[in-house]
């Protein structure tokens, strides 16, 4: 276990939008074998450290390959 999610999206009629994505089977592999809690609130902490992460990565990142990508981050 890695992860552990204790908090809960809060006013989610205010701070949230109902949307629909697909999301590789990696990485919901990745989250059911690494974290615990709640499932909403994890998803929206992961997307928001690998926003951290781009955002220091400096000017431009680029994503030809997300089946490479998500071999080198999820093994």
């Amino acid at each position: 276990m890695k992860l552990i999610v204790t908090a809960r999206l809060q006013d989610r009629a205010n701070t949230t939008k109902l949307t629909s994505v697909h999301i590789r089977n990696e990485v919901l592999s990745w989250i059911e074998n690494n974290t615990a809690g709640n499932n909403q609130a994890t998803i929206n902490y992961l997307l928001m450290r690998g926003i951290e992460s781009v955002n220091m990565e400096g000017d431009a990142v680029h994503v030809a390959d997300i089946a490479d990508v998500s071999s080198k981050i999820l093994d």
